[in-house]
């Protein structure tokens, strides 16, 4: 596995926006970000603080930073981004161990 990144996204929802809005319009997104170079695999996963993780594993890190620089602007994905709040925070990781 050496060489694949973690990218981690955490981001509440925008008020008013209910969980279900914001499963949906993700859902939706994973045909994009699937079809990105160096795609691995994605989940989503709720805080208890309500605060939303968004977890993609990419082959590289030039996949990574590729996709999350064509992202914020593909329509394909602009109804899920009207989800997110303006607290969002993107972070890639190195992996380290996986199984």
């Amino acid at each position: 596995m050496t060489g694949h990144v973690v990218e981690i996204a955490t981001f509440s929802a925008k008020r008013g926006v209910t969980e279900q809005a914001l499963l949906k319009a993700a859902v939706r997104s994973d045909r994009f970000v699937a079809a990105q170079p160096g795609f691995v695999s994605r989940r989503f996963v709720r805080r208890e603080d309500g605060r939303w993780i968004d977890i993609i594993e990419w082959q590289s890190a030039q996949a990574a930073r590729m996709a999350a620089d064509k992202f914020a602007t593909a329509a394909q994905v602009q109804d899920f981004m009207a989800t997110i709040g303006d607290d969002a925070q993107l972070q890639h990781l190195p992996l380290l161990h996986s199984r």
